[in-house]
């Protein structure tokens, strides 16, 4: 089909092969009708083909020994995803240790916050109170296993769900 500039669906396109708008090297981007770049995304035929053809663009521009730059550096976004990992890994150990196995009946919500984000700290070298009570928050809602109570001195606690 031909592309259009009067009709948005089929207006022309640069498509990347992979899906990373960060990826721009010559042999990631083709042309491609707007509402096919679009489908590709979620239609698995499309993604197959794409896949095909970026795999046939790397062998391409390997045979001719064209230098194209390096794809985008994907190391920061990496360690930022390990370290929340590690701090809802941490926080869920944490709870379930002192709820279920030591059998505690609440703990503070800021000092549990407090005391996770500092053994975060010591594992990862990052840790924020406020991000792990995020985490806590997760951990007690509908779906969670413990619960957010206020305690008798007006102080939130985190108790386990019976």
């Amino acid at each position: 089909m031909a592309f259009s500039i009067n009709d948005k669906a089929l207006r022309r396109t640069y498509d990347h092969l992979n899906n990373d708008p960060r990826y721009n090297d010559p042999q990631n981007l083709v042309l491609a009708h707007f509402r096919c770049n679009q489908t590709k995304k979620y239609n698995q035929e499309y993604i197959i083909k794409a896949t095909t053809k970026l795999r046939d663009n790397k062998l391409l521009v390997d045979s001719l020994g064209v230098c194209v730059s390096p794809s985008p550096n994907t190391t920061q976004a990496s360690r930022e995803i390990d370290i929340y990992v590690a701090t809802i890994t941490q926080t869920k150990e944490y709870l379930e240790e002192r709820l279920e196995r030591q059998g505690k009946p609440a703990l503070n919500l800021n000092d549990t916050a407090e005391s996770i984000a500092y053994l975060c700290w010591k594992d990862t070298g990052h840790g924020s109170p406020e991000t792990i009570k995020r985490h806590i928050k997760m951990f007690c809602s509908t779906a969670g296993p413990f619960k957010l109570e206020e305690g008798k001195k007006g102080e939130w606690v985190i108790v386990k769900k019976q």
